[in-house]
């Protein structure tokens, strides 16, 4: 059994601040968790992906895109997508 506690200091970071928990490394399956902040201007392009996925703003406003609504989201707000989406802020 692997370890319940992570640091996000041991996670890879995908993006400058932004570190990638992969569940199936930890035994949870299919969930994946991206840990940290997107300065102004960073956007994650439109992308599909084979696991689950959930957003949960937790300061400032962004647009959440899930081909091919877009929507204003920002603090307290949460997104659990598995079509293409894309977030930008």
């Amino acid at each position: 059994m692997t370890d319940p506690v992570v640091s996000i200091a041991t996670l890879p970071e995908l993006l400058p601040g932004r570190h990638l928990l992969e569940g199936q490394n930890f035994g949870l399956g299919h969930l994946t968790l991206v840990l940290g902040e997107s300065p102004p201007g960073q956007v994650a392009p439109l992308h599909r992906h084979d696991y689950e996925e959930i957003f949960i703003i937790h300061a400032g406003r962004g647009t959440y895109t899930l081909e091919p609504v877009m929507d204003l989201v920002g603090l307290g707000d949460g997104n659990e997508r598995h079509p293409p989406h894309a977030l930008s802020d």
